[in-house]
C-alpha cells in the first residue's frame, strides 16, 4: 500500500503591502507556505493557479476573491481591526494591552492548525 501524500497548499495574503508582508513572514516563521499580495492583478493570477488552498484578507475584499475564484477564506477583521496608516490599514488588536494583542494573534494563527 502506498502512502503518498498531497502536497499542502500555500496560504495567500492578500492586504496592504506593508500588512500583507507582515502575515506573511509571521506566517512562515510559523511554519506555514504562503504568499503575499496587495494589488488586484496579484491576486488575480494568484487564484487563477491552483496553488492556494485559504486566503487571507479583509472584509471589502471577500467577494473580490470569490469572483475570481471560490476559496475558503479567513477575515483578518475578525481577529483585528484597521487604523489609517500611510499606505492603508494597519491592523491592531481590538484590545489595547500588549498582553491581550499576543492572545489576539495566538487564537489568529490556531485557526490554522484545525
Amino acid at each position: 500500500m502506498s502512502t503518498q501524500s498531497t502536497p499542502a497548499k500555500e496560504i495567500l495574503v492578500f492586504l496592504t503591502p506593508t500588512s500583507a508582508q507582515v502575515d506573511a513572514t509571521k506566517l512562515v516563521e510559523c511554519g506555514y507556505s504562503c504568499t503575499a499580495v496587495s494589488t488586484i492583478p496579484d491576486v488575480f493570477d494568484a487564484l487563477r493557479s491552483d496553488s492556494y488552498s485559504l486566503a487571507i484578507t479583509t472584509r471589502p475584499e471577500i467577494d473580490l476573491l470569490h469572483n475570481i475564484r471560490s476559496i475558503p477564506f479567513v477575515n483578518l477583521e475578525i481577529f483585528f481591526h484597521a487604523e489609517p496608516s500611510s499606505d492603508g490599514p494597519l491592523f491592531t488588536s481590538k484590545r489595547s494591552t500588549a498582553t491581550e494583542r499576543r492572545s489576539h494573534g495566538e487564537i489568529f494563527l490556531r485557526k490554522f492548525n484545525h
